[in-house]
């Protein structure tokens, strides 16, 4: 009972308590950091291959982004961690990230976008271009649900398409 306790505390602090809101005291321009966790599907494609579900795998991926926002709009640089469940494969990312938020509306949509490069050491080729589009709202003060879409490249006229489920604070 008192460990149950002890995470309904820590889940509810999470939530509840902001550490830096400046946005509130008359400061337009204030630091910014966004966690976000994803759970998603890829599919890799190949200009040699015919299309089949063989190539659709689950796809974990957790990244987290620090800039600089000023009136909805966000810039910064990133970092994360793809996991692909089938191929038990790990790639590690490092990113710009562009996002803006309509701050005017009651659920506070964003739109934003990705590109950087993906580190790889499965690969021939370790270092890859990728890419990304963000949509999300937000459910409760911070807490954003949205969805993804992501493409990176592969050598040999090879890439992987990504669609992904994220949640991020």
């Amino acid at each position: 009972m008192r460990k149950l306790i002890v995470c309904l505390i820590a889940v509810l602090s999470l939530c509840l308590l902001r550490a830096q809101n400046l946005e509130g005291e008359g400061r337009t321009v204030c630091y910014k950091g966004i966690v976000e966790l994803g759970i998603g599907a890829t599919y890799n494609f190949n200009s040699a291959q015919t299309l089949s579900t063989l190539n659709l795998q689950p796809l974990w991926t957790v990244t987290t982004s620090h800039g600089v926002n000023y009136k909805g709009l966000f810039g910064g640089i990133g970092i994360g961690y793809n996991f692909s469940q089938r191929d038990k494969e790990s790639m590690y990312l490092v990113f710009g990230d562009v996002r803006y938020v309509f701050v005017k509306c009651k659920l506070k949509p964003s739109v934003g976008a990705k590109a950087g490069i993906i580190y790889d050491p499965y690969w021939i080729e370790k270092v890859q271009k990728c890419g990304a589009v963000t949509a999300s709202i937000e459910v409760y003060e911070g807490l954003r649900v949205g969805l993804e879409g992501s493409i990176f490249s592969r050598p040999a006229r090879y890439f992987t398409a990504n669609g992904m489920f994220v949640i991020s604070y």
